[in-house]
């Protein structure tokens, strides 16, 4: 009966957090939906944006932190799918600080260059496998590294990265830069 126990007492955190957040506006973000782990040297995300640079970390409610580094342009090999003049990569480092391990299949991302929905590019010779194994959990106070790639159709695009813990989860944060 320990697990109920623990449900009833987060969502009465989160409840405190939720009401708290809404009575005073913080710069880290909508508390209600995540909490960005920005240094007080470099600003966190616009207060309700959930946007966040290439290169920082930012942390869930739940624990669960991410960082995604800058986008990485290169030209595809002639294996790659689906076939494109050019492409974008990224690392993404998942840290799992919740008290669960996490299933990297409940992993969402969506990714938009120059404004427009971008499919993921599988490009095997050049080591862009997807991610591998997703079935795979990233056990507690642990992280894993994987490193996705996305196709481009110019150089220097405007390129937004989401990012959701789960596919149906509201809590969200768009990473932003150029390609």
């Amino acid at each position: 009966m320990r697990r109920p126990v623990r449900v009833a007492v987060a969502f009465a955190l989160l409840a405190g957090v939720v009401a708290g957040a809404t009575a005073c506006e913080s710069a880290e973000g909508d508390a209600a939906e995540d909490v960005s782990q920005a240094s007080p040297a470099s600003p966190g995300p616009a207060p309700g944006t959930g946007e966040q640079q290439f290169g920082k970390q930012f942390t869930f409610l739940t624990g669960l932190s991410v960082t995604v580094s800058p986008p990485k342009s290169f030209t595809p090999s002639k294996t790659a799918y689906p076939e494109a003049p050019r492409a974008i990569a990224f690392e993404i480092v998942i840290q799992n600080g919740t008290e669960w391990p996490y299933h990297l299949s409940d992993l969402s991302i969506t990714t938009w260059v120059g404004g427009e929905e971008s499919p993921e590019l599988i490009d095997t010779t050049q080591g862009y496998n997807g991610i591998v194994d997703i079935s795979a959990e990233v056990p507690v106070s642990r992280k894993t590294r994987m490193t996705l790639a996305y196709t481009a159709d110019r150089d220097n695009d405007d390129v937004r990265l989401k990012i959701r813990p789960t596919p149906d989860a509201t809590a969200a944060v768009t990473y932003v830069g150029r390609g």
